[in-house]
């Protein structure tokens, strides 16, 4: 026999049932190939189903169809049942804790092996007969073929392994969904916003409501807070010129003599100094830290939740490494503020 693992199989009736669920006078059919099983169901040993060697059913082909089955069955047993809707585990964008998702109201089936277009979809989540967003079983293979594929709709690749453990929770991978955000971080994002706006109105500085990321900083020169600003192709290791107009009036093409040569570069309102592409990109802390800067809308949103996230958890002395102006301190006592993802970009 082989080692080949049938966590579920088939019935007659293609119902899913698990191994101690089974009935020795009944046939039972392999997810993979729908091969007849051998149930095993005594006193000394687990029950399980045993797989005949084959040369066409592979352990993938089994997770992977068990797997969709029971995201059809926890759909189903939603909708049609009274069950409890099936729970994503989502990452949030801003500081990668996970949390539950339920299921939206408005899926109504789902649908495994869908043709979409040049594509086979491994799960179709549905709503009055079209289709809503697009499912990959995940079973530990590199998949990113979700990734690559221009599908037009929503779309998330699931744990198999981890389905079939609980058929109604499911444990998300790749996730191109709508952008999802904790309530925390949403809450910071309007703390965030507010203490923009009120720097905003202290410095004349206007703030832009695309393209342009933007934060609130001390020049390194004079210490002065103020807004500054980042964009697709402006980071640590590049400096293009902005591409959206009109330009902040901080941003100003400048000879540095760090750099030995001119680059587009934010420039204090005070003192006129430049703000380094270092200072506000490669060091912990730094405003625009951890941000992908790409030139569309869904970077733009994760990149500003991003922002504001580390705004909260940096304070002058993270920035600068000096106490604040209004300390009494020389070590500002109030820094206890490490983010908590730090690991994830040092």
């Amino acid at each position: 026999m082989s080692t080949l693992k049938v966590p579920f199989a088939f019935d007659i009736n293609h119902n899913l049932i698990k191994a101690d669920e089974a009935k020795k006078d009944q046939q039972y059919f392999c997810p993979g190939c729908e091969e007849l099983l051998i149930l095993k169901k005594g006193e000394r040993k687990a029950a399980h189903y045993a797989h005949k060697e084959s040369d066409i059913c592979t352990q993938e082909k089994i997770i992977r169809q068990a797997a969709k089955y029971c995201v059809k069955n926890a759909v189903s047993g939603w909708k049609n049942s009274g069950l409890k809707a099936p729970v994503l585990i989502r990452e949030c964008q801003a500081c990668w804790g996970e949390f539950d998702q339920a299921l939206p109201e408005k899926v109504e089936a789902a649908e495994i092996d869908f043709e979409f277009g040049e594509h086979r979809l491994d799960i179709a989540l549905m709503e009055n007969d079209g289709i809503l967003a697009a499912m990959v079983i995940d079973i530990g293979q590199t998949l990113d073929q979700y990734e690559r594929l221009s599908l037009g709709i929503p779309h998330i690749s699931i744990d198999g392994w981890k389905v079939i453990d609980n058929p109604s929770l499911w444990k998300v991978e790749i996730d191109a969904f709508r952008l999802f955000v904790c309530k925390k971080c949403k809450m910071s994002f309007r703390r965030f916003q507010e203490k923009v706006l009120r720097v905003s109105e202290k410095t004349g500085i206007k703030i832009p409501n695309e393209y342009y990321r933007y934060s609130v900083t001390y020049c390194w020169k004079c210490r002065t807070e103020f807004i500054v600003f980042a964009w697709p192709g402006h980071g640590h290791q590049t400096m293009d010129k902005p591409k959206k107009e009109p330009v902040p009036s901080t941003i100003q093409d400048r000879f540095s003599k760090t750099a030995g040569h001119k680059y587009w570069a934010n420039i204090c309102p005070k003192c006129r100094m430049i703000q380094g592409s270092f200072y506000l990109h490669g060091e912990p802390g730094a405003p625009f830290c951890n941000i992908d800067c790409e030139d569309d809308t869904v970077s733009y949103q994760k990149d500003m939740y991003r922002i504001a996230y580390y705004s909260e958890n940096a304070c002058f002395t993270c920035i600068t490494g000096e106490a604040a102006p209004d300390s009494d301190y020389e070590i500002d006592e109030a820094c206890t503020k490490q983010p908590p993802a730090l690991s994830r970009w040092v």
